[in-house]
């Protein structure tokens, strides 16, 4: 096949050649024109200096005289030349004293000339005279034009890059024959060679060409006849290889043959499997709707007759008891409340199994829901000598985007799993925030126990919903096995993770990564001024130190920690001593007597002294301030506690009229029964015709609505008064057993305004009344 000109090896190798070559002599060529450019422009000057120098003499001498037809004589002399266009004697005053001038010399290469060395140069040069140096003549004045003195400087420089430009042009054409005859020739009569032997050839063999025996065109010589060599001895064995291969394709096309039946026979089988499969699915997805229907029914006919069992014993505890009553009473209404939480774990886990679970994100202080869980659980793990001590990271923002009642959920199922399975020891909760993106945190909560442990074999059981860590736990410690397969859920579904580690005698360690976002960094509570300038000392166990020193330091409180239990140790420039020893705080002051001490425990001394403050434990942040804040103005010890929360301010409730809806008479009961402890004025209505017809004869400030009634339902009955203005901003409470999602969103939509579950006591009903009726 021909090779074009341009695409052989020799035009390539000269063309590469020469234009190297080119570039060089191209720069060379620049040097040397720049070069003879800059003795150019010393040339012009030298000119213009050499006449300077011959009529500068003559010039000063006429100017002494002050003879104007020597000095017309001498400036006509100097314009004679070609490259002076005027010429000038000045006077000292100023004035001229000859001067002449011509037009410069014009042609098409002038713009060039002026561009390198300008248009014109102008030379003034002071006259005087040897006899006396001192007296001022005045000027010799030259304008030289550039134009004639240049001109010799553009055929230098066009010589120059010309025999550069034909110097190329030979060396790429003798480079170009050369290359041919030493590479292109050699290698295309290989190539023709390789190209005349005939296909069937057994061996083919290239001579080496003249010349190149011993250089690079000889070694490809020789190595590609060791590769043909080569082929040719592959050639025969893959022909041999080759009717091996036709052998055994034959045979595994047999065996093709043979599988191909075999999986057809299997697909078959699998097909058959699958529908049976797919038909299972199908049933358990109805069964699975069908029990979350049977369930949620079932839930309707288990929360009305406790909606009146809990209803009618808050109620009986109301009354005036024995203190033997009272207790069983109490025991039988805990025992309800009991009943209902396994009933909600209940049907959370059917929600979670069914992917109905809707997960919330309102704004919620989750350091409050924390510590309510830690203060609820201390009062149970106090009367078995288990203190609780939890320490919740000081930065963590006061308010949260989340679901508030499945965060308490987790929290109240984890801490209430450690209170139930420690008996000795303590319980250490320890919270922390980690901000990651924008306003996104990660909370870390690990809860740590000293209890019965669990074996490593059965941390993947405690998962399973009803199952125990052994046999005997459920015996022993009670519990339906639901708390922990419901956490694990619950922390799944809000993104989150759960992990244990635990030692059998030791105790249990659970760990719970779960996602927030928040609103502000803003910390909306904190200590006065007065007492951040306190020195303050801590004493006691190493975890109560712990969680007041993180609170301390992120209010910048001097405070130290020590552990000595002594009077006589306690430094004198402490203003508050924080203890949970009885004798040390009963006794800390009598050596300084303005040292404020507050006393740390479940429970107050009996006879407290008057610098005596009591922080009851669990440590929340809010008793801590308020035990703080305390010992600005320390009042005698009492032997209530400290307030959790502020009580809410209630409406002169008998100010209000309540129509009870409810088909069920001990349902109305109960209501009836609440509201009246309450001091609201109560109506009754049997159905929603009755309400209806009530509504049309009197106004009331709230309506209590049952859903599920005879001859109307509650829904309807909704419908119907929103309808009519008298009762269109009414508000309406649904009272219902039903407990699942889609049932309060339907009230909702209905046009209620809230939702309460049955069974509900009465500071559930007293809440949802007083938050309705004061907006």
């Amino acid at each position: 096949m021909p090779i074009r000109f341009r695409d052989r090896l020799s035009f390539k190798q000269a063309r590469n050649t020469v234009v190297i070559a080119f570039i060089l002599g191209l720069f060379l060529s620049l040097y040397l024109v720049i070069i003879d450019y800059r003795s150019q422009v010393r040339q012009i000057d030298a000119t213009i200096e050499t006449y300077i120098d011959i009529t500068r003499t003559p010039a000063a001498r006429i100017a002494y005289n002050i003879d104007k037809e020597l000095a017309n004589e001498l400036v006509l002399g100097l314009i004679k030349s070609p490259t002076i266009v005027r010429a000038e004697i000045v006077e000292a005053s100023g004035s001229i004293l000859a001067a002449v001038s011509k037009e410069p010399q014009q042609d098409k290469a002038r713009p060039f000339t002026d561009m390198l060395f300008g248009a014109s140069r102008t030379y003034i040069r002071e006259l005087k005279v040897p006899f006396d140096e001192d007296e001022p003549l005045g000027w010799l004045k030259i304008v030289a034009d550039t134009r004639p003195i240049s001109t010799q400087f553009f055929d230098r420089a066009i010589f120059t890059l010309v025999t550069g430009l034909v110097k190329t042009f030979l060396l790429s054409l003798v480079l170009s024959i050369m290359f041919y005859h030493m590479l292109t020739k050699p290698l295309l009569n290989m190539t023709e060679k390789m190209v005349e032997h005939p296909e069937n050839s057994n061996k083919i063999q290239l001579p080496e060409p003249k010349g190149h025996e011993n250089d690079e065109i000889g070694l490809l010589t020789r190595t590609i006849n060791h590769y043909l060599n080569n082929i040719h001895h592959h050639l025969h064995h893959r022909r041999l290889a080759e009717e091996q291969l036709r052998e055994h394709l034959a045979e595994l096309e047999t065996i093709i043959a043979r599988r191909t039946r075999d999986i057809r026979k299997n697909n078959q089988t699998l097909e058959k499997t699958n529908r049976q499969l797919e038909k299972a699915r199908s049933q358990a997805l109805e069964t699975a709707s069908q029990r979350a229907v049977q369930l949620s029914s079932l839930s309707h006919e288990i929360r009305t007759p406790l909606n009146a069992v809990l209803g009618m014993l808050s109620i009986a505890l109301n009354d005036e008891l024995t203190e033997l009553q009272h207790q069983r009473l109490t025991i039988a209404r805990d025992s309800g409340s009991h009943l209902i939480r396994l009933l909600n774990d209940i049907l959370d886990l059917s929600r979670l199994e069914s992917g109905k679970m809707i997960l919330e994100e309102i704004p919620f202080d989750l350091r409050n829901s924390m510590e309510d869980v830690v203060v609820l659980a201390g009062q149970s793990t106090f009367t078995k000598g288990v203190p609780i001590y939890c320490d919740i990271d000081p930065t963590l923002p006061d308010e949260i985007l989340g679901d508030p009642t499945r965060f308490h959920q987790v929290v109240t199922n984890l801490i209430g799993n450690a209170a139930k399975f420690t008996d000795e020891g303590d319980i250490r909760i320890w919270l922390d925030c980690q901000k990651t993106t924008g306003n996104h945190l990660d909370i870390m909560l690990n809860i740590s126990d000293t209890g019965i442990g669990i074996p490593e074999s059965a941390l993947d059981e405690i998962f399973k919903p009803f199952a125990q860590a052994s046999s005997d736990t459920s015996r022993r410690f009670g519990g339906s096995g639901m708390g922990l397969p419901l956490t694990q859920s619950i922390v799944t579904n809000m993104g989150g993770q759960l992990s244990v580690m635990s030692e059998p005698g030791e105790g249990s360690t659970f760990s719970v990564r779960l996602p927030f976002r928040y609103k502000s960094r803003e910390e909306k509570v904190s200590v006065s001024a007065d007492i951040r300038g306190n020195q303050i000392v801590l004493d006691g166990s190493e975890a109560l130190q712990s969680c007041c020193s993180h609170l301390l330091a992120h209010w910048n409180i001097s405070h130290r920690q020590t552990s000595n239990n002594k009077i006589g140790d306690l430094p004198d420039w402490a203003d508050i001593l924080i203890t949970e020893n009885e004798d040390l705080a009963r006794n800390a002051g009598q050596d300084n007597p303005s040292l404020k001490v507050i006393y740390a425990a479940h429970a107050p001394l009996d006879n407290g002294t008057d610098t005596l403050v009591w922080l009851p434990l669990p440590l929340t942040r809010k008793l801590f301030i308020q035990a703080l804040e305390k010992t600005r103005t320390i009042r005698p010890q009492v032997s209530q506690p400290l307030p959790d929360t502020l009580k809410i301010q209630h409406p002169k409730n008998r100010d209000y009229s309540v129509l009870v809806v409810e088909d069920n008479p001990i349902n109305r009961m109960v209501a009836e029964g609440m509201l009246e402890q309450l001091g609201y004025k109560v109506e009754l209505a049997h159905n929603g015709e009755s309400c209806l017809a009530a509504c049309q004869q009197k106004n009331y400030d709230l309506i209590l609505m049952d859903c599920n009634m005879p001859v109307m339902d509650g829904l309807t009955t909704t419908h119907r008064l929103r309808d009519q203005i008298a009762t269109r901003e009414t508000p309406i409470i649904a009272l219902t057993a039903n407990a699942m999602n889609q049932h309060r969103k339907q009230c909702l939509d209905a046009g209620m305004n809230d939702h309460l579950a049955k069974p509900f006591n009465k500071e559930q009903l007293e809440n949802t009344l007083t938050r309705w009726l004061i907006a």
